[in-house]
């Protein structure tokens, strides 16, 4: 006889199935505005003009095994941008290298976090999104500068905080790609929540990276997501609009510049992401609708009954490391 415990465990196995299932044909409509690509191209050439300026000093470490250096150098428009570069100490030359972006109002953290990186031969670049941490930003936004970075220039898309963000991170391989030890042609990208979104923004503008990890990644398919009324970052700029109603129209457009329903097929890496059925941050919807366009070799693992902060669990990162050893090796 089933009991009222396995009735209801039956009950949210099949709601999780039925989910999974809408979420796996949902395919949204792009939003793209007229001139994406030359915005992007605009944007990538414009950051080109302005001197990378990589500064690396020695950083002390209690890991004895490992060789940590600071390193800074300069965003889009010149903001001072750092990050810490980890390698194992007795490397050999050509090291494969991995760019790890944090989350939303974080910084990069403790060198530890990527011992598990150093244990397999991997270099680690984290860095300190720019606004976050040890980075500043020198951006003049003109609108939405309200204590939250998500609404910081969002009515003027040429200048949007995430705009910025992406080209930040093109600046960042373009830097450890020029470091002596690194083998530039095994690199790869790693972030969760805004570090998952900054992670497909950089490869959707930069083929450079072999392998990324997007774990379930922001800004994607904004416009259902701010509807979902979901938690997170987003919430702010639905504060914006209800302040500001006049402005919804430009408000979306900035995003739909930034928007990974629109950036995905650009990608070409090889791609992991992974979508928790219940995170109330990034919604699994969305991050389903990202995927569903993106055009490369890619695989989702989902969570069914995981919020935000499933990717931390250890199977899922033993299965992520075995995932970057078959495409960096």
């Amino acid at each position: 006889m089933m009991t009222l415990a396995n009735e209801e465990g039956a009950r949210s196995l099949r709601e999780y199935l039925r989910q999974k299932h809408l979420y796996e044909a949902y395919v949204p409509d792009q939003t793209k505005p007229v001139d994406f690509d030359e915005f992007w191209k605009k944007a990538l050439a414009q950051s080109k003009g302005v001197k990378l300026n990589v500064n690396r000093s020695p950083l002390k470490t209690a890991m004895k095994s490992v060789i940590a250096e600071k390193v800074t150098f300069h965003g889009t428009d010149g903001t001072l941008l750092a990050g810490v570069w980890v390698r194992p100490r007795h490397s050999a030359a050509g090291v494969p290298c991995l760019l790890r972006f944090h989350g939303y109002g974080g910084d990069r953290g403790s060198i530890t976090q990527d011992a598990h990186w150093i244990l397999q031969g991997y270099s680690v670049f984290s860095i300190d999104v720019r606004g976050h941490g040890e980075s500043g930003d020198a951006s003049p936004y003109a609108h939405g500068n309200n204590g939250s970075w998500v609404t910081q220039g969002i009515l003027e898309p040429e200048h949007y905080y995430y705009r910025q963000v992406f080209i930040d991170g093109v600046r960042a391989l373009d830097a450890v790609s020029e470091f002596p030890e690194v083998d530039a042609s095994r690199i790869g990208l790693l972030g969760g929540s805004m570090g998952g979104g900054i992670v497909l923004g950089i490869a959707a503008l930069d083929s450079r990276p072999k392998v990324v990890i997007s774990d379930v990644p922001n800004l994607c398919d904004v416009g259902l997501a701010i509807y979902q009324k979901m938690e997170g970052s987003l919430q702010f700029v639905e504060r914006f609009m209800a302040r500001r109603p006049q402005h919804v129209e430009q408000v979306f457009q900035t995003l739909a510049y930034v928007d990974h329903v629109n950036l995905a097929e650009r990608i070409s890496a090889r791609i992991r992401v992974s979508a928790a059925m219940r995170d109330f941050v990034c919604p699994p919807q969305t991050i389903f609708g990202m995927y569903n366009h993106l055009k490369t070799d890619k695989t989702i693992k989902v969570f069914p009954f995981s919020g935000h902060d499933a990717p931390g669990s250890p199977l899922h990162i033993e299965e992520t490391i075995a995932f970057v050893k078959e495409s960096l090796g």
